[in-house]
């Protein structure tokens, strides 16, 4: 997917040890421009929304399957 653009807004603050889900609904597609419209939201660990928002993608016109990578290790340092 090509990323056009996006518009969010972060409804609660997310702290360090939390835990975020992101879901994304696709709600318009245009089958001529190949472009796609996603619903995003994000919880934290409590099922409350931290973030909602809009994107907008340039989907591929062929199914792709790619593995999931290993998450990356964060280490934080004060």
């Amino acid at each position: 997917s090509i990323y056009l653009g996006q518009s969010m807004k972060f409804r609660l603050p997310v702290k360090i040890g939390d835990t975020i889900t992101v879901a994304l609904e696709v709600t318009e597609k245009n089958d001529r421009r190949k472009i796609v419209t996603l619903d995003c939201k994000a919880s934290n660990q409590h099922g409350k929304i931290v973030l909602t928002g809009i994107a907008e993608v340039i989907a591929p016109s062929e199914k792709l399957e790619l593995q999931r990578p290993e998450p990356p290790t964060v280490t934080l340092a004060s």
